[in-house]
């Protein structure tokens, strides 16, 4: 209740007030043009791959532009996220850089409740089902904006859009920057534009070093059971590549990421390393054959590596070291059709064949043997879709697309998707939505084998989302509110097995989630802007973790002559967090308190483009635990304290 007063009194500011400065001598009706105008301006094409407006575009939708990601000092994705209604993050015990997100209060440990594009490329991987499982970090240094799509996608996505997809847009810019922080740690990147007739070329390289700051953390080896020192540092190199030629565009991004210390999948030791490495390339041709007519035509591939090593049990010094590979090819053809009068069409088919080709572990210490924890194999994916929209008159437009997936393990799936919108008046617009969206079964859910706390399901059957969405878009002068209510049911839903080791997954029935979302965004008194996105969930899922049932997020800036400063804040309340210490299939549940946590930007600009900045995150150093992946683990998941920044930005 007293986040919905506080969100009331946000929304008591006067909407409508004008400066006393005399040089703003603009009518209200003026000022609101210029208000709608910013607000069309802004692209989405996540939802249905034409052009569209906050207005029209048929999904909860929040779009965060690199003026704003800057405004707040944000790096990396599960950052930003903490700014978007729907969205919850938090750190858990997979390693150094591991975190987990949700949206609308579900989530799986592998992420593959969300989808991740980068430029419309698809970063999950087929293991997990998830892309932040693995490439955990995701860095925000070159980006002209991130869509959040809050909801269902597998109409036009097919897998893994369950409860949303997230594309990350990269800018066209020239940018050299150096940071230097806490736990001794270095980043720095830099992007080379350049463009002629008809071509242009970008390279965007990142490296990032962290020594780790020094934590006490529950070990759940039985035979320490206790907390020990640790740290959880990190190494991180990625390079982006992306060219245009005539209608040829090619896009090629690699991540490598080197952990150690502090956790690896849920196991405690100064041993510990794991190092994901993940390759994408993606060839598109892209041309408008006639008037209003157009083909798309992408080729795509993506090659996986995991190596790990850590320590099973300290007192027999058993550990395990091991492999797992995976790779991709794919290719995806669509026509598409837009008559710039209110008509939009597309038409596509899509083939992926993801591979499982090595996932080799062996024991070392007093026992040596090797061993698979999966069956080298491969899905074949085909899919079919078809979309049509259709602006009816200047207040009515609507929806309705479908798409079929074909699986070669467990056959096919419809998803269909239907919406509504109503243009008010040019304030107010509302949309009724409806979507369906399935989570196939990951590798590790149905094929893991030779695993002492999991076994693989080949019996799997896919989960199934329906959603109804109710949206409500208020624009008013220098500023917008947009409220939506949802409901969820899933029905096939995947849990554990209340069995002894190794538990099966088995398709349990049916689970329903409702809530509510509210995105709040106002520039007042010229040089300030406030934010906040509100998610309170009525009713949540019956799932292994419970989420925050109310979650509030946002900041408040200030910028004038160069100089911005920005606090941001982003509360969760209470999780629950079950465990099973004794192995025997029975849980209990760890009740982690709610918390409340602050960071503050500061940035002057020297010169156009010369920028120099100061960064806190956790401002009042609070020491909080969050939810663990393993159940062993009866604490929690220790945080990092208060941590500081200073850095250089230079665009060119």
């Amino acid at each position: 209740m007293k986040w919905f007063l506080l969100m009331c009194i946000l929304m008591s500011v006067p909407h409508h007030a004008q400066s006393s400065d005399e040089q703003f001598e603009l009518s209200l009706d003026e000022l609101f043009e210029l208000s709608l105008e910013d607000l069309l301006k802004i692209k989405v094409t996540t939802s249905t791959k034409h052009d569209e407006t906050l207005l029209s575009v048929p999904s909860a939708v929040t779009i965060v532009q690199a003026d704003e990601i800057r405004r707040y000092g944000v790096r990396y994705l599960h950052q930003l996220m903490k700014f978007v209604p729907g969205y919850q993050t938090y750190r858990v015990d997979s390693s150094a850089v591991g975190y987990v997100v949700s949206n609308r209060g579900r989530r799986s440990g592998s992420g593959g409740q969300l989808l991740i594009l980068m430029n419309g490329m698809r970063l999950n991987e087929d293991m997990s089902g998830g892309a932040i499982a693995r490439s955990q970090l995701f860095g925000l240094d070159n980006v002209e904006r991130v869509e959040f799509i809050r909801g269902p996608g597998s109409s036009l996505y097919g897998s893994n859009a369950f409860m949303g997809v997230i594309n990350i847009i990269t800018e066209r810019a020239k940018e050299l920057k150096a940071e230097i922080g806490s736990h001794q740690r270095q980043s720095t990147s830099a992007q080379w534009y350049w463009s002629g007739v008809d071509a242009e070329f970008r390279i965007h390289l990142r490296s990032e070093d962290d020594k780790g700051e020094q934590l006490g953390i529950y070990d759940p080896d039985p035979s320490v059971a206790t907390e020990i020192s640790s740290r959880d540092p990190y190494r991180w190199r990625t390079l982006h590549i992306s060219a245009v030629v005539g209608d040829f565009s090619l896009q090629a991004y690699g991540s490598e990421t080197h952990v150690g210390e502090f956790y690896a999948e849920g196991i405690a030791s100064t041993l510990n390393e794991r190092t994901p490495k993940d390759y994408f390339l993606e060839l598109q041709y892209k041309r408008e054959l006639m008037t209003d007519w157009g083909v798309s035509a992408r080729l795509f591939a993506s090659d996986r590596n995991l190596d790990f090593k850590t320590v099973l049990n300290k007192s027999a010094d058993l550990g395990i070291f091991g492999i797992s590979d995976m790779s991709e090819l794919g290719a995806e053809f669509s026509v598409y059709f837009d008559n710039q009068q209110g008509k939009k069409a597309i038409v596509g088919m899509e083939f992926r064949q993801p591979d499982v080709e090595d996932t080799e572990a062996c024991l070392f210490g007093p026992i040596n043997s090797c061993f698979n924890q999966s069956e080298e194999s491969h899905r074949t994916i085909r899919a079919l879709y078809g979309q049509y929209q259709q602006q009816f008159n200047p207040q009515w437009e609507g929806i309705i697309g479908l798409r079929y997936d074909d699986y070669s393990d467990f056959g096919g799936n419809i998803s269909p998707r239907l919406g509504l919108i109503y243009h008010l008046n040019r304030r107010n617009t509302f949309k009724l939505l409806y979507g369906q969206a399935f989570r196939p079964p990951s590798r590790i859910e149905a094929d893991i084998e030779n695993n002492p706390v999991y076994g693989g399901n080949p019996d799997l059957q896919p989960e199934i989302a329906a959603t109804t969405e109710l949206i409500w878009i208020n624009s008013f002068t220098n500023g917008f509110l947009q409220v939506t209510l949802f409901d969820v049911g899933i029905t096939d839903t995947i849990i554990d097995a209340n069995t002894p080791p190794p538990i099966l997954r088995i398709n349990g029935g049916s689970e329903s989630i409702a809530g509510i979302e509210i995105e709040y965004v106002y520039h007042f008194c010229e040089h300030w802007q406030a934010r906040a996105a509100l998610t309170h969930l009525a009713d949540e899922p019956a799932g292994q973790v419970t989420e925050s049932d109310t979650v509030l997020g946002g900041g408040l800036s200030y910028q004038n002559a160069g100089w911005t400063a920005a606090l941001s804040a982003n509360y969760q309340s209470e999780q629950k967090d079950p465990h099973d210490a004794m192995g025997g299939g029975g849980t209990d549940f760890n009740v982690l308190g709610g918390r409340t946590l602050f960071s503050f930007h500061l940035s002057y600009e020297w010169l156009p483009g010369l920028e120099s900045y100061f960064d806190i995150e956790n401002l009042s150093d609070k020491t909080y635990l969050s939810p663990a992946l393993n159940s062993a683990n009866i604490v929690g998941a220790a945080n990092r304290g208060k941590t500081l920044a200073v850095g250089v930005s230079w665009k060119y």
